[in-house]
């Protein structure tokens, strides 16, 4: 006989789907960037200034030369823009890592935590239960409400909730219940 299930009923349960455009929407929040990605972008800007290299030979440098401001920042800004899609490139293949097809979603809410239920065509359901006391950021962003409980993050589309009120009321909920499970 199977052991008997003990967890208490829902107060509220959300039944969606998610889709590559819900994780790129994750990947994409703005965030600070450190270590050493950062030295990394500004030396790759830095580089932008090696154009100089490029001049032809019979431009005699002058430090106030409009053409050499012109060529560094011109330089600049094409290490920018190669930077940029760079950073898109990598968001969108992280979002594909994270989601690779649909999966239909339900979040039960408990109180004390949430159970997370994913199912996704061709693979085994997966299950996870989440302390709400474990809750280390929520982000209420325009058309998603973000959940970062390390190792999972919990993305709920606006399509989950009622209307967006109701989603800023759950973000409000959860982030009181984290908060009151730290002490």
């Amino acid at each position: 006989m199977p052991p008997e299930d003990t967890t208490p009923a829902a107060s509220r349960a959300l039944d969606f789907t998610l889709g590559r455009a819900d994780a790129l929407a994750w990947e994409v929040l703005p965030s600070e960037m450190t270590g050493w990605r950062k030295a990394l972008f500004l030396v790759f800007l830095a580089a932008g200034g090696l154009w100089l290299v490029l001049l032809p030979e019979d431009w005699e440098i002058d430090a106030h030369d409009w053409r050499i401001l012109v060529a560094t920042t011109a330089g600049i800004c094409l290490q920018w823009a190669i930077a940029t899609l760079a950073m898109t490139l990598a968001a969108h293949r992280r979002a594909a890592r994270r989601l690779p097809g649909p999966v239909a979603v339900r979040v039960e809410d408990h109180g004390d935590r949430l159970i997370v239920h994913e199912r996704a065509e061709g693979r085994p359901e997966r299950r996870a239960a989440v302390a709400v006391a474990a809750i280390r950021n929520i982000v209420l962003g325009e058309r998603h409400l973000f959940v970062e409980a390390p190792p999972e993050v919990l993305i709920l589309p606006l399509a989950a909730f009622d209307d967006r009120e109701d989603m800023a009321l759950t973000a409000d909920l959860w982030d009181t219940r984290s908060r009151a499970g730290e002490d």
